[in-house]
């Protein structure tokens, strides 16, 4: 084993957060291969599995490969007609997990996302640091659609003592849920939403709940000063991760940061042709996806 990178890793926790997902993938299963994938790739890292108490009978296996396992009581997911919102479970498993860590740098991520190579932490280093890295899958681009502050809460990189105060906040309330006017009951703010702006107003103290719920004319600005302030978003595919349960064609990628566009926004470096955000194009649309394959297939021969 690499002493070097042992020594490299050995300053990251990794929480991996939720329930246990039992589906079966390569070897084993889901979860189990969640631990094993960090094992290999972050030698000398802490991992600490955070779930639900109702997984108290953890195999011997899954118990084994973690340093810590840490039970919650499961606050139950959020009902709404488009589907479950399972914030709460997020905030209170990932704060228990961040408190126990003995790291300077902590990792937060879900119980269904493999890591096929080291990309992530290297990232981290060489890159960001003292921000918190995250992934474009569900991080908005408001020049693209009109969602602020939506940076996906699939995986944080960051501070310990940062990333506590990122997952320091109230639960989602129900006050929050509302009927439309099709008496369709759905979430003024999504997950990501909620955790990121309630971490702003913790450490800026901008009351930017209120702006947010009131549509004011300035947040495409204070959107764009607090997320490059406090994040670095960098691109799911690039940095080495797996989702085991959605296809990347999911997430309706178009609309979202791209690594180049983050980059453009925050430091100004914007390329002639941003070529993931045209892959992400080609993604949600099936005419423009089988002319790709033809054009490809004609230079190809």
């Amino acid at each position: 084993m690499n002493m070097k990178n042992i020594n490299k890793y050995s300053d990251f926790a990794f929480i991996i957060q939720g329930a246990i997902d039992t589906r079966k993938y390569r070897s084993s299963y889901v979860t189990l291969e969640v631990l094993k994938s960090i094992r290999k790739n972050f030698p000398g890292s802490e991992l600490i599995l955070s779930t639900w108490v109702q997984a108290e009978a953890l195999d011997s296996e899954l118990a084994e490969v973690s340093d810590k396992v840490v039970f919650s009581n499961d606050p139950g997911g959020i009902k709404t007609d488009s589907g479950i919102l399972n914030v709460n479970r997020q905030i209170i498993s990932s704060r228990k997990g961040l408190n126990s860590s003995t790291r300077k740098y902590s990792v937060k991520v879900r119980s269904d996302v493999v890591f096929n190579n080291s990309k992530l932490i290297d990232c981290f280093i060489d890159q960001v640091l003292s921000k918190l890295l995250v992934v474009n899958l569900t991080s908005v681009d408001p020049l693209r659609r009109e969602r602020y502050f939506a940076v996906c809460d699939w995986v944080y990189v960051g501070e310990t003592e940062l990333l506590k105060k990122v997952f320091d906040i109230d639960l989602y309330p129900s006050s929050l849920l509302v009927i439309n006017n099709v008496n369709k009951k759905h979430a003024v703010l999504n997950a990501e939403q909620w955790i990121v702006i309630n971490f702003l107003d913790g450490v800026e103290n901008l009351n930017l709940m209120e702006k947010v719920l009131n549509n004011d004319v300035d947040l495409i600005d204070l959107h764009k000063v607090l997320i490059c302030k406090y994040f670095y978003i960098g691109s799911f595919l690039k940095l080495g991760l797996v989702s085991t349960k959605y296809k990347i064609s999911y997430f309706g990628l178009k609309d979202m940061y791209t690594s180049k566009s983050f980059r453009c926004a925050c430091f100004s470096q914007c390329p002639l042709l941003d070529i993931e955000h045209v892959y992400y194009c080609l993604l949600g649309n099936s005419v423009l996806r089988a002319g790709y394959r033809k054009l490809m297939g004609f230079f190809n021969g």
